[in-house]
């Protein structure tokens, strides 16, 4: 199955410290990321993986102690691509730090993909990249938790990779396909992830 992937820009985060960033990193640098969202489409099918950006602009700007750009609008990015948020069936949140899953309220008729490891890290935690985007207003009840490596649709799996966060499970589509992002890095056979 053949799937076009477009990376979409809905703002960027500056000035970040990398220890929020990259898990361990202790040094003092600072990062600036691009809040990423990727829309893959195959046929009638239409996957997003991460809703990126914010929600509600003003509470994360209350919570965020760094720099905020805003970017292109979700609907005016998705219009752009000839998709409206409706027409998304699934969701994949590669984990749920807020500029990951801020605008999955947006995607209402979408199933939300996350693993299960993800999903009970963030319910326990304690932690600034969380707090913001819980509790699941408006999209709890759509979840499907995964518990590892899977196929979600035909031509297009998640593979776990633990790393920046305890899940951070990557996309996979057919070898060629790559989506580079913020804190996504390519690897083998065109599976994304970081």
């Amino acid at each position: 199955m053949h799937w076009i992937i477009d990376a979409v820009q809905l703002g960027e985060l500056r000035d970040v410290p990398a220890e929020l960033v990259h898990h361990g990193d202790r040094s003092s640098r600072v990062v600036s990321m691009p809040l990423v969202m990727f829309v893959l489409r195959s046929g009638d099918r239409t996957v997003v993986v991460d809703t990126g950006g914010l929600a509600d602009e003003e509470h994360v700007r209350r919570k965020i102690p760094f720099g905020y750009v805003a970017g292109e609008p979700l609907e005016a990015a998705l219009d752009r691509l000839g998709v409206r948020t409706g027409d998304v069936g699934l969701v994949v949140n590669t984990h749920l730090h807020w500029d990951h899953c801020s605008n999955n309220g947006a995607f209402r008729n979408a199933e939300i993909l996350v693993q299960r490891v993800e999903l009970d890290h963030a319910l326990a935690a304690e932690q600034r990249a969380y707090e913001i985007a819980l509790p699941f207003t408006g999209w709890q009840d759509r979840i499907r938790v995964l518990d590892g490596d899977r196929e979600i649709a035909p031509g297009l799996g998640v593979v776990l990779l633990p790393g920046h966060s305890p899940a951070s499970p990557a996309s996979r589509a057919p070898a060629g396909h790559r989506c580079p992002s913020h804190d996504h890095a390519v690897v083998e056979k065109g599976t994304f992830g970081y």
